[in-house]
């Protein structure tokens, strides 16, 4: 306090109004001026007394103002932008309406705060650099109180603004460019009023914001503040609706074209967008517009709808799963063919219509994605089977009919009466699954299917012998029968051929022995390679023939037929030889009861070459092709012929004599150099 008359031996008191509390002594600092510290006391104007007890108190003219203290709460926002204009907010005690305040920071930066109310000021604040403040608030009487760290940071630049539309709800996203470091919020205008709510979702360089039905206007701030940034904000164009599309569910692997029904007056070019296909949409009506789709894979797909720039809408999944299998793929012209089809879609499968060419076929339905229908008559050649789904394009299916089955040929044409025999059958018309033989009244086994004229199955057993005719069908309904029979018979077997061996000459016998050589129904014949011998029947297990002419020295086999048609299986060895021939054989005379070694000279022996005399089959050794050493047993006396079996040699006779016996012998005796004649007398 300034004055005149401080005396410094007083004791001088300051009061501050006219209560005894709140008295305080002062300190005299000159003549002219007194410190002094005032009491607490309710805010507001008071007048200062200063005196004593003794000399009573003297009062100033100056009004002095007691103030609350300032004291501060809360500053939003905390971050702001560079070199922006940014308004803050101060909330705190002691801001009365009638202080004079002003925002400091850090020593370089006092910008003017005014209050709004006795607990809030407003400050407009511009940073030039992006680093952390120290904000202090500086009342009229130079207290300084510290506020808040201040972040001023760069904000990312606003590429462009994309406005979504998804039936009633709207979302616009941000592309925003520089630092994404700053928490943001989306901020909606409604008339004057400012509404502000956290982004939904960020992706990358974008910031998804759900704007609430009633906004108009929207843009993107900072958090905390409560101002949106002019250039941030639009007007979103008239709303564009999807009501519904048809069809939702189209087939895989063809060409759809889909109706889209809403409301779509606000522009006249329109893109459809589905798995990564761009489409431009042909506006119909403002209530419809048309989309052509390329074919797509099975599965589900979001259909995506845009205006120009706008999104129209996403709410729609479109579910390609119309796919099917026919099983069988072929059958008969004359029908009958039991069809199963298999789907992928998972559908009701009561809403599909099957079609066979032109005709509607019935159906029922089986278990998981599976129904059965008969193909009804139809011409030979490719037909097509259409399914369809409510009002889909149909799913086209191939399904191949063939002519009348007919069988041309079987081999063999016959078989073993007891047992199942493998046969073969050519003909046309022949369909894998579906196609069965009858030999006569009894059905075939195991028929495969080869291809359209050409089939494997197995001969059933029959109860008697006889011939029966080949019946077909390919529909298990319709059995047609042709010109082509099988003959059940038992079978004719040979075990064993004697001889073994015979020459290129052919012009031997052959001993066939066997079962069932001999049959009324069928004539038997004996092939030796391949050439036909002539035959005589002895018994039904014994064959004679004539072995033929044959072509080549070779081993070769003897076989049986019956009729033209060769029994396989049944084949015996055969050697054919160079022409034997014999010249001389030493010697020819014997005794009676002797052993003989014959040594035999010729041409063409070969190992397999047998002798034997009379009955009596000789021990040969051939030395080569020339000559060979035959051992005999004892021979009996007369005469015995040699023959070489399978040669065609003419026998050899062989004289057996008695054996000389000698009684006596004149003269029985003789000079040393005499010569002369001795007479032998016996039998």
């Amino acid at each position: 306090m300034y004055g005149s008359g401080f005396d410094v031996g007083q004791i001088i008191i300051c009061k501050f109004g006219l209560e005894d509390d709140s008295e305080s002594i002062a300190r005299l600092a000159s003549s002219t001026s007194l410190q002094c510290f005032s009491r607490a006391g309710e805010a507001g104007n008071v007048t200062i007394g200063i005196g004593n007890s003794d000399v009573g108190f003297t009062y100033s003219k100056t009004p002095f103002e007691l103030v609350e203290v300032t004291r501060i709460i809360r500053v939003y926002p905390t971050q702001v932008p560079v070199n922006t204009d940014t308004q803050i907010t101060i909330e705190g005690f002691g801001l009365s309406r009638s202080s004079h305040f002003i925002c400091w920071i850090d020593s370089e930066h006092y910008f003017q705060a005014i209050p709004v109310s006795l607990s809030e000021l407003v400050c407009t604040v511009f940073l030039k650099m992006s680093m952390e403040y120290s904000l202090y608030i500086i009342d009229k009487t130079g207290v300084k109180v510290f506020a808040s760290t201040l972040c001023s940071l760069i904000v990312p630049e606003v590429l462009h603004v994309r406005k979504v539309y998804r039936n009633e709800s709207r979302m616009i996203v941000f592309a925003v460019a520089g630092p994404f470091d700053i928490k943001h919020v989306c901020c909606c205008h409604k008339n004057t009023a400012v509404y502000t709510w956290s982004p939904v979702a960020t992706s990358g360089l974008n910031i998804h914001c759900q704007l609430p039905k009633e906004c108009q206007r929207a843009g993107l701030i900072l958090e905390g503040s409560k101002r949106c940034e002019d250039k941030y904000l639009f007007e979103p164009s008239a709303i564009v609706k999807m009501i519904d599309i048809f069809p939702s569910t189209i087939l895989s692997g063809t060409w759809n074209t889909i109706r889209i029904f809403g409301s779509f007056s606000s522009s006249n070019a329109y893109q459809c967008v589905i798995a990564d296909q761009s489409i431009s949409a042909t506006k119909i009506s403002d209530r419809e517009i048309l989309c052509k789709i390329s074919p797509l894979c099975e599965g589900k797909h979001e259909l995506n709808v845009f205006s120009d720039t706008i999104e129209v809408l996403t709410a729609h999944v479109i579910c390609l799963c119309l796919k099917f299998k026919v099983q069988p793929s072929l059958g008969p012209m004359l029908g009958g063919t039991l069809v199963t089809l298999t789907s992928t879609s998972g559908l009701n499968m009561s809403e599909f219509k099957i079609r066979v060419g032109e005709t509607p076929v019935s159906f029922w339905t089986g278990p998981s994605s599976e129904f059965y229908f008969q193909v009804p008559p139809t011409t030979p050649g490719w037909n097509l089977i259409a399914v369809q789904w409510k009002f889909e394009a149909p799913s086209l299916l191939k399904f191949f009919t063939t002519g009348i089955p007919k069988v041309t040929a079987v081999h063999p044409p016959l078989g073993e009466v007891s047992e199942i025999s493998p046969v073969k059958v050519l003909g046309e018309g022949f369909i894998s699954a579906s196609t069965k033989l009858k030999f006569g009244l009894y059905l075939a086994h195991e028929i495969s299917v080869v291809s359209s004229s050409f089939l494997l199955c197995k001969c059933p057993r029959a109860n008697i012998e006889g011939t029966v005719p080949i019946s077909i069908t390919t529909n298990e309904v319709d059995y047609f029968s042709y010109d082509v029979s099988f003959t059940f018979m038992q079978m004719p077997r040979i075990f064993a051929v004697f001889p073994t061996s015979v020459p290129l000459s052919g012009g031997v016998g052959i001993s066939i022995f066997g079962t069932n050589l001999h049959s009324d129904r069928v004539e038997i014949n004996v092939l030796v390679g391949r050439k036909k011998a002539i035959t005589t029947l002895l018994t039904s297990t014994v064959l004679m023939s004539l072995c033929p002419e044959l072509d080549e020295v070779a081993n070769l086999s003897v076989a049986l037929s019956v009729g033209n048609t060769l029994i396989e299986g049944d084949r015996i060895p055969l050697h054919v030889s160079q022409e034997v021939s014999l010249l001389r054989v030493v010697p020819t005379l014997s005794y009676d009861g002797s052993q003989v070694t014959l040594t035999l000279h010729g041409a063409g022996f070969h190992e397999r070459m047998i002798a034997s005399i009379g009955n009596k089959r000789l021990s040969c050794l051939v030395n080569d092709v020339q000559s060979a050493v035959c051992e005999s047993e004892a021979l009996s006396l007369g005469n015995s012929w040699l023959h070489i079996l399978g040669s065609g040699i003419e026998p050899v006779l062989l004289q057996v004599l008695e054996r000389p016996k000698v009684y006596s012998v004149q003269p029985t005796e003789m000079s040393k150099a005499e010569s002369g004649t001795i007479t032998l007398f016996g039998q």
